[in-house]
């Protein structure tokens, strides 16, 4: 879904309605063929919408936000990331 346009992810993510599950957080950009891993925050109003229409997604099971491909893997940028998502999760 990386190269999709905002309003298509986000219509995927309403068709997979309550079998949605886990979520996998993280932000990558489409770069000369391949994808860039950049910092959780330069996608946060992304983020916001995904979450937020998760959120309204009720279900009676637990769903988790998992933290995946962050920039370089650098265990400093996994810290921001994780700080990212916490201020997201804290919106909802």
């Amino acid at each position: 879904m990386v190269s999709l346009p905002h309003d298509e992810q986000t219509k995927g993510l309403k068709e997979l309605g309550t079998r949605l599950s886990n979520i996998h957080v993280y932000r990558w950009e489409n770069s000369h063929g391949g994808v860039l891993r950049k910092p959780l925050a330069e996608g946060e109003s992304y983020w916001k919408d995904f979450l937020l229409q998760a959120n309204a997604m009720k279900t009676k099971k637990k769903r988790y936000a998992l933290l995946e491909f962050f920039k370089e893997d650098s265990p400093e940028q996994f810290i921001e990331d994780a700080k990212t998502l916490n201020k997201l999760l804290s919106t909802l």
